[in-house]
């Protein structure tokens, strides 16, 4: 059986305890597993790398380098996720593709401010 085709199930049994897993038909979008993952990690990459630079973990400081592409990735897989899971109804997870598609834009947002800001200022509001 392939892992496409697996189905979660419910607990039958005394008090939902032990028992039979019976199958329901509902299956967590691979999708939005997997804009959840990389939210996460665009987020946790900048941290990683400040920490490996102050010589705190073993990670190398190149890590920060993957939170912008990891961000896109996240909002985008995220946003097609959630049109997945409202198009078949057999398929769960709008939770997780809401959290990795917002995940992936707070990264955004904390990559482009520290950045957009200064130029902002150099340039100038007005033009």
């Amino acid at each position: 059986m392939s892992p496409e085709s697996e189905d979660r199930g419910t607990m039958d049994g005394a008090n939902g305890h032990g028992g039979v897993m019976a199958p329901t038909g509902e299956r967590t979008s691979r999708t939005a597993v997997l804009s959840l993952a990389l939210g996460l990690l665009a987020v946790a990459a900048p941290v990683l790398s400040l920490l490996s630079a102050m010589y705190v973990t073993g990670i190398p400081p190149q890590i920060g380098l993957v939170a912008i592409p990891s961000a896109v990735a996240a909002v985008v897989l995220g946003v097609l996720a959630r049109r997945e899971i409202l198009r078949d109804a057999s398929r769960t997870g709008s939770a997780l593709s809401l959290a990795g598609t917002l995940l992936g834009i707070v990264a955004l947002l904390l990559h482009v401010l520290p950045v957009g800001m200064p130029a902002l200022l150099v340039v100038g509001i007005d033009g």
